[in-house]
């Protein structure tokens, strides 16, 4: 699978949970953060390789993994050495191509959508250029209240609803959606109560904007982490 060097390299992993060097955007400066003596001080390489054993700790089934999004698939390619299954969307472009790039084999189900409440088509916009993991979903009011945003900053993305693919098992669900974690599980209610998984969600460090949602579905916050929080079934 051909790239172009211009706008995509192979980033080093330093080792981090088995993890082989990924194709990555060149202009991207907020997956592996700072590097200092050689290994990462922060950044969601951080987060991966200090808090992913905490969740799995409480992740009884190894069959089938949910993680959206994929952003350039440094986790879904984590847990493709844990879970016989691997379902992960990216909605945007370019981040895709190095998720599919990177992601290879019959135990990804890999879509270039994103997660939402309904089946439909949303505002993606691209908040930082130098931070693809910063990209927000937003709706056509939103935008249009919003007239500041550069155009070629926004693209037009298709969402699905998880429960629209009737997965077959669901052990954990990871959402990192950039505050669209909400309208996602919304969309994954039916799996939810069907699998009760473990859920992880993207704070930031602050409380989750879904914590609300959650305990409606049944969930309390296990933990809070440095930016993810885990949720399990009372």
């Amino acid at each position: 699978m051909k790239y172009d060097t211009n706008k995509f390299e192979m980033r080093d992993c330093f080792g981090i949970c088995d993890l082989p060097p990924l194709l990555w955007q060149k202009q991207d400066q907020g997956a592996f953060g700072k590097i200092i003596a050689g290994r990462p001080v922060d950044g969601p390489i951080l987060d991966l390789a200090l808090d992913a054993s905490k969740w799995m700790e409480l992740v009884k089934g190894r069959d089938v993994v949910v993680q959206a999004g994929g952003n350039q698939g440094m986790y879904p390619r984590y847990y493709a050495n844990i879970f016989e299954k691997v379902y992960t969307f990216e909605p945007d472009v370019d981040n895709y191509f190095c998720l599919d790039f990177n992601c290879q084999g019959v135990q990804y189900y890999k879509q270039n959508v994103g997660l939402g409440e309904s089946d439909t088509t949303m505002n993606l916009v691209q908040l930082a250029p130098n931070n693809t993991g910063m990209h927000r979903t937003v709706s056509d009011e939103l935008l249009l209240a919003n007239p500041n945003i550069p155009s070629d900053r926004v693209s037009k993305v298709e969402m699905v609803r998880l429960d629209s693919l009737n997965i077959e098992a669901c052990d954990l669900l990871h959402l990192d959606v950039e505050l669209y974690e909400t309208e996602a599980l919304v969309g994954a209610e039916e799996t939810i109560k069907k699998y009760s998984p473990v859920i992880v969600v993207e704070t930031g460090g602050r409380p989750s904007p879904a914590d609300g949602y959650l305990r409606l579905l049944g969930y309390k916050l296990h933990s809070q982490l440095r930016m993810d929080a885990i949720y399990v079934k009372e």
